[in-house]
């Protein structure tokens, strides 16, 4: 690469730079976060996916946009009003937001890339309490029922799964509302892979995200499964962090599939 191609190419990157210095009270509040926060980690699956689609060169780039700005400064105002307000929650969404604003204004990398960044803020508290613990005792007995039919000396009181010799509750990180996530993610990912636009990338996500429920069933059945033969610690671990890696897993098999016809952009 000539100098004149080594100066453009850092040049390129000298907005992101910045960019990163503005947020890095989020940034590293975030990386914290999710370094002690196991339940969380789901949300790294989409940054990953945004390297893979850059690195790759996946996604149409467009012009540049003057309303990148206005993106921008909501961002800057939105760490602002989470910090003063002590609510990190607010303040993580300045991350994407001004992430696709700085895209949209410089027309790369794709939108439609960067906006898979939305899925690397973990899920708020508040909304994980919001079907707490409906949906979690809805696939106890599910898994229960499913595993008792099998045999399995298993049962289900409200959202805790009870064998004879241990028993394990399942709380608001076990509603679904994570796998969903991952689903979606991989979905959006399936559409970039396949040239679409934001539109058709949407059906996509939504598609995958249908599954949320399945998934979640079959992620307390193996937990049952694991209290039931070796141990509590077994099974949480595995709705913790092993749940969500073999879900992403296997979606992302799914997402990589060849294309039988040409995907519409939109």
């Amino acid at each position: 690469m000539s100098a004149g191609g080594n100066t453009r190419s850092a040049r390129s990157w000298l907005p992101w730079l910045g960019l990163g210095v503005a947020l890095s009270p989020t940034l590293a509040e975030l990386a914290e976060h999710l370094y002690y926060e196991h339940t969380d980690r789901y949300a790294l699956l989409a940054p990953l996916l945004v390297l893979y689609c850059l690195a790759r060169r996946l996604g149409a780039a467009g012009p540049g946009r003057g309303a990148g700005l206005a993106l921008l400064g909501l961002a800057l105002v939105l760490q602002l009003v989470g910090i003063v307000g002590h609510s990190w929650s607010i303040a993580r969404l300045a991350v994407p937001c001004a992430a696709f604003g700085l895209a949209l204004w410089l027309g790369r990398p794709p939108t439609v890339v960067v906006l898979l960044l939305f899925a690397m803020i973990p899920i708020p508290q508040f909304v994980l309490n919001l079907p707490s613990p409906g949906l979690e005792s809805l696939w106890a007995r599910a898994a229960t029922g499913a595993l008792a039919g099998l045999g399995v000396e298993i049962s289900s009181v409200g959202p805790s799964l009870r064998t004879p010799e241990a028993h394990l509750t399942l709380d608001s990180t076990d509603s679904g509302l994570r796998l969903l996530v991952v689903l979606a993610a991989v979905g959006w990912f399936r559409g970039v892979v396949r040239g679409a636009g934001f539109a058709r990338a949407a059906l996509h996500a939504i598609g995958f995200a249908l599954f949320a429920p399945l998934a979640q069933i079959a992620a307390v059945l193996v937990a049952g499964l694991l209290l039931a033969n070796f141990s509590r610690g077994t099974a949480l671990e595995w709705l913790v962090s092993g749940a969500w890696i073999l879900t992403a897993g296997l979606a992302l098999l799914l997402a990589r599939r060849p294309r039988r016809g040409r995907e519409p952009s939109t």
